[in-house]
């Protein structure tokens, strides 16, 4: 037989310890207030109950026995309807958090895919900056230095540039791309909720502001793909003929990839396609 309790074991330390703080404890089958909260607190009750709710999953859903009684408090102590209005905005924030944190995890992943891509491709190269011939391994985006880990992307982009191989529109693209990044990675979040502290999660215009600049990034990430993909197909491609690997070249996942060859040579400069940019001389 199913147990029929609110799960309060599944709360976390923090949502214990603002409980106790509000002095609201959580019962197997209710909640009781022991004074009356303001609107600011009555809504982080309310964020922790949604937040419980959605970690059961229980058929039964016993949290919506301290769901009834937090409207009913709700309604008392600030009228007729006022419960069920700020469950909706509530309900309505908290969904659309949970998506961007999955856009943001998504941003990660695809940001980590070009590192990565980029990393292989200048593993084959030796990149003359104007600190000297640089040369970059895959190995530099898996550093146990976290320190070194943030450098590499923005290593990889002067070496780059400092090739004059990409035409000035990409340069400041990639320029751009790198500074965004490390905002996202080091900054953004902190900056996006250090004024929250106090209020709880952000309003609506702010998740949406927060949303535009995680989709761009995305964008960016996903688009910036194509031409390094090129890149690296441009090299495997030069070594492949070199070595006479035919079984390399009728891949069916390197076929694929010479769909990428048109990216990279469009943000070649004019002199660069002219001479198809021959890389295999720097293998």
């Amino acid at each position: 037989m199913t147990d029929c309790a609110i799960k309060r074991e599944l709360l976390s330390v923090d949502e214990r310890e603002t409980l106790a703080k509000l002095n609201v404890d959580l019962q197997p089958t209710g909640i009781t207030f022991h004074s009356k909260l303001s609107e600011k607190q009555m809504r982080v009750i309310a964020r922790i109950l949604l937040s419980l709710k959605s970690r059961t999953n229980d058929e039964d859903d016993p949290v919506a026995w301290a769901m009834d009684d937090w409207l009913i408090n709700a309604d008392q102590w600030f009228g007729e309807g006022t419960g069920i209005s700020w469950i909706m905005e509530e309900q309505k924030l908290k969904a659309y958090r949970d998506h961007l944190l999955m856009l943001a995890g998504a941003t990660l992943v695809q940001i980590q895919h070009l590192e990565y891509i980029v990393n292989i491709c200048c593993s084959f190269l030796s990149l003359k900056t104007k600190r000297g011939v640089v040369k970059l391994k895959p190995s530099d985006l898996f550093s146990a230095d976290a320190e070194h880990r943030s450098k590499t992307l923005g290593i990889l982009k002067d070496a780059l540039i400092e090739t004059h191989a990409f035409d000035s529109n990409f340069e400041d693209r990639l320029s751009g791309f790198v500074r965004d990044r490390n905002h996202f990675i080091h900054h953004f979040w902190m900056k996006s909720f250090r004024k929250q502290s106090d209020s709880g999660i952000p309003s609506m215009a702010e998740l949406e502001q927060i949303e535009r600049f995680i989709s761009a990034l995305l964008k960016e990430a996903t688009e910036l793909l194509a031409p390094f993909r090129g890149f690296y197909y441009a090299i495997a491609k030069g070594r492949a003929e070199k070595e006479n690997r035919k079984d390399v070249l009728d891949n069916d996942w390197f076929v694929e990839l010479s769909e990428y060859e048109r990216d990279f040579l469009s943000i070649l400069r004019n002199s660069e396609v002219n001479d198809h940019c021959d890389t295999s001389e720097n293998l």
